[in-house]
């Protein structure tokens, strides 16, 4: 089982969420970007699923329903890239909610998956889930991460209490190993040692644009944003070559998860 996911956003939503604006001059259409992955999806003819955020879906309509279109599934990525943990049940519920019909609505189909913004949890998010007709979730990182979030010993996909399917994403000995962003630090021969059999991976847009505005901001937060986007297509490229990937649902129903 190898999982390519991709959590769309707008570039500056990891700034947003710090209290750090930028100005008009300094958004970024990312839809090239999806183009870039899109294409590279199509060569290798990989499934993949998107987690797209309520509020970005509402703003680029049309990148949502070229992803649609292009045949990947899509999941919701909440409606707006805040964290979920210090959310009420209605706050959490109504966000989800909004974010799921959003999506649905946009490409007349089921959303069936969610990730929450930062790997954030919140104890009523599989009943909400439940509650929402959803099928599955991928908001945990069973593992080191300034992140915060869920921590949690299974490491493969499993039922919560409630049915829910929970599909955490990959660590190493503890430390992340999905994300790009870390992933395109290392060399590639060491990732190829790093990456399991089971293998979920996620990407961001933004990590394949080399043109982001520069802004003055913490060491952790440039290389987040700006260290060696150069090597994102390489190395996505790389992995291509030694797995073949799918989307969340297929995965699931392959395993025997959903029937």
């Amino acid at each position: 089982m190898s999982i390519f996911s991709v959590d769309v956003e707008e570039w500056h939503a990891p700034l947003s969420h710090r209290g750090i604006a930028i100005s008009a001059d300094q958004q970024r259409d990312l839809h090239p970007e999806i183009e870039k992955i899109l294409a590279l999806l199509k060569e290798f003819k990989h499934g993949a699923t998107f987690f797209i955020l309520g509020s970005y879906a509402r703003q680029h309509p049309k990148t949502v329903r070229l992803i649609s279109e292009s045949g990947f599934e899509i999941g919701s990525h909440y409606d707006e890239h805040v964290r979920i943990d210090g959310l009420s049940r209605d706050e959490l519920k109504n966000g989800v909610a909004s974010g799921v019909s959003t999506i649905e609505e946009l490409i007349g189909s089921k959303v069936l998956g969610f990730r929450a913004p930062f790997f954030s949890w919140n104890d009523h998010l599989p009943d909400i889930l439940k509650e929402l007709g959803l099928v599955y979730d991928s908001s945990t990182l069973p593992g080191f991460s300034f992140l915060g979030g869920r921590r949690t010993r299974s490491r493969a996909p499993h039922r919560l209490d409630n049915g829910i399917i929970e599909v955490p994403v990959s660590t190493f000995m503890g430390f992340p190993i999905s994300g790009i962003s870390y992933l395109k630090m290392l060399p590639f021969g060491l990732v190829c040692f790093l990456i399991p059999k089971d293998y979920v991976l996620y990407l961001h847009p933004r990590e394949t644009c080399q043109d982001l505005p520069r802004l003055n901001v913490s060491l952790k937060l440039r290389t987040l944003l700006y260290a060696r986007q150069d090597r994102t297509l390489p190395l996505l490229r790389g992995l291509s070559g030694l797995r073949q990937f799918q989307s969340m649902e297929a995965s699931l129903r392959s395993s025997g998860f959903i029937s």
